[in-house]
């Protein structure tokens, strides 16, 4: 058993174990690592588009000042508080001062730099609209100390049960404290070290029972965002009710209409081509360069077609689907329609950003072709090793 002194160690290096698990199952992706240098290439352009529209009356200071506050509010303190603690770590409440220290030290580190990331996102808007690239640095550093302020104001506002106005009012204490340093009034960040020795008393108890929720809903959220890229097995996917009356090719092709129901009904994958699909049908509105344009279309049909991949995993699937009387080539047929079928219809949404933007006709015919490579060539291929692999 890890003593109280090394427990909050050992459970940050288990987190960050398990994330990094999932962050080379996504690496092995081949969608993800291709994809990276597209989507970077095609949120500059529309980046870049968005500066150039910007009217000469925009209050950027204001705007910039609402979106940083906005980051610096946005806390969240990691207590790796697990169910079993309520029973086992309360007795030793009075002993667990160091522990969320530690957490609270921990999240003011990690905010620092999830914020920094966040400047450097609005960097060009920065150069573009307000000041230099010194003006810039400074007015990062100064916010970085605005940022740790807020982690530990969001720490005692979960400790000492504080209501939802006083993280509004914090809020405007932000886009202030964020306005004032844009506009070059330095002296405003005095004001998170003048409140912070009047707000320093630590609490006498932990509300154990909302902490929980809150590392659970922290845990979900960075699961759901995996979930978008590899298959995570801890995710209780949402199946929706969804009646299906006989379709017509269900007494002849049953792995196609098997796998067509899970897509329908399984939001996990449902829902990964939504957001592909919506993803570049937006981005394809502000592409004026042809090979960029082609790039978007392209590239959300692949992404789609490496994704489907997954829907044919076993444990989604009864044990009694070993017992069907049909070989491996009637679920690989099965499997390529409906993945053709979904990248044929993400292909005719996206082709009407296409026309709206004028972008070549051709880009249909293109994204059709590229469906059937995927869908009867590429996929069955990885089926195949799949199969192989479960045989050996």
């Amino acid at each position: 058993m890890k003593s109280l002194q090394d427990l909050y160690a050992h459970r940050l290096k288990t987190a960050w174990r398990n994330g990094l698990i999932y962050a080379l199952k996504a690496g092995r992706n081949v969608a993800l690592p291709m994809s990276v240098p597209f989507v970077a290439v095609g949120i500059a352009f529309v980046y870049r588009y968005l500066l150039e529209i910007v009217p000469a009356s925009f209050p950027s200071e204001l705007f910039l000042a609402v979106v940083l506050a906005y980051f610096l509010t946005k806390c969240k303190v990691r207590t790796f508080i697990k169910e079993p603690d309520l029973v086992f770590l309360l007795p030793a409440e009075a002993r667990m001062k160091e522990y969320f220290q530690r957490a609270v030290r921990y999240s003011s580190w990690m905010g620092a730099l999830t914020f920094s990331f966040v400047m450097g996102m609005v960097l060009p808007f920065y150069l573009f609209e307000i000041g230099d690239l010194a003006g810039f640095f400074l007015v990062w550093a100064l916010l970085i100390f605005v940022k740790v302020w807020n982690v530990r104001e969001h720490w005692r506002g979960i400790a000492w049960r504080e209501p939802a106005w006083v993280t509004a009012l914090r809020f405007l204490a932000n886009v202030g404290l964020a306005w004032m340093i844009v506009h070059g009034f330095w002296f405003a960040v005095l004001l998170p070290f003048v409140l912070f020795p009047l707000r320093k008393r630590w609490p006498d108890g932990y509300p154990w029972s909302d902490l929980m929720e809150l590392e659970k809903k922290t845990v979900a959220g960075y699961l759901a965002f995996a979930n978008f890229f590899v298959d995570v097995p801890e995710i209780m996917n949402r199946v929706r009710e969804w009646k299906f009356k006989q379709l017509p090719w269900e007494q002849g092709k049953p792995f196609l209409f098997l796998y067509t129901r899970t897509f329908l009904r399984h939001s996990e994958y449902f829902g990964i081509a939504v957001r592909i699909t919506l993803t570049a049908f937006v981005g394809l509105f502000f592409v004026t360069n042809l090979w960029i344009g082609l790039g978007v279309y392209l590239l959300a049909l692949y992404i789609t077609g490496k994704q489907m991949p997954n829907m044919a995993t076993e444990r989604k699937y009864p044990d009694v689907m070993e017992l069907y009387p049909l070989e491996e080539e009637a679920k690989l047929k099965g499997y390529s329609q409906l993945s053709f079928g979904v990248m044929v219809v993400q292909s005719v949404l996206l082709f009407l950003p296409v026309l709206i933007a004028g972008l070549p006709w051709w880009y249909l015919p293109a994204g059709l072709v590229l469906a059937y490579l995927l869908a009867f060539y590429d996929l069955p291929t990885r089926f195949r090793e799949r199969m192989e692999e479960k045989k050996s």
